[in-house]
């Protein structure tokens, strides 16, 4: 029994189990990726982010909308934002000259992006096309 156990766990893609990225080898691609308009999933949520990434680097705006889906505030955050690869995948730091927090980038494809916090909660939002 454990030596089908290790033969399935030296077959099983460890990958798979945790970021899904169908688009980036990089952390350009990653930043070109992201960049656009994205909503959040979540029916109590009007609001949209806007993000701008250049090699790595970017920063982002946050658009809010009443009922009537009108915009009714613009606001860009005061926060840098960098992209970097680890051992694990893709992470990005929020900060504000200090560190705000560093997020898991898990799911990243032209329609969906999940962010993954330390503490393990997940914000997903999907693409908003221009």
């Amino acid at each position: 029994m454990k030596k089908i156990l290790i033969l399935i766990l030296t077959i099983l893609p460890l990958p798979l189990l945790g970021q899904q990225l169908e688009c980036c080898k990089s952390v350009e691609e990653v930043g070109k990726e992201i960049n656009g308009y994205w909503k959040m999933k979540s029916p109590d949520k009007n609001e949209q982010l806007k993000f701008e990434f250049n090699n790595g680097i970017g920063k982002f705006w946050r658009y809010k909308f009443n009922e009537k889906n009108d915009l009714i505030e613009t606001k860009e955050i005061d926060q840098k934002l960098e992209i970097f690869e680890t051992k694990s995948g893709f992470e990005m730091d929020w900060s504000n000259g200090n560190r705000i927090g560093t997020s898991k980038i898990k799911v990243l494809n032209t329609t969906t992006l999940v962010f993954v916090r330390r503490d393990g909660k997940e914000t997903e939002y999907y693409k908003i096309a221009e």
